[in-house]
């Protein structure tokens, strides 16, 4: 699967696997999703993701992977 990135000209970009933790707790949402491991290859991300899907497969949880910049920490946020 790909993400559609786009070449951002000032930032890495990086491959975040996240974890959807079902149901949903209403009364804390947040509670329920996760960002699992962070990879630099889009490939690598989307094959982590389904290894864990197919892995956890009866836990109630799902994993997706999504596209993000890396902010370097020694530079300035910037839109």
């Amino acid at each position: 699967m790909t993400i559609g990135n786009k070449s951002h000209l000032n930032y890495q970009h990086v491959f975040p696997v996240v974890r959807f933790d079902f149901p949903i707790n209403e009364e804390d949402p947040w509670n329920s999703i996760s960002i699992v491991k962070v990879f630099e290859n889009e490939d690598e991300a989307t094959s982590e993701a389904a290894r864990l899907n197919e892995l956890n497969a009866k836990k109630g949880c799902h994993y997706s992977s999504t596209i993000s910049r890396l902010i370097p920490k020694s530079k300035p946020i910037s839109n």
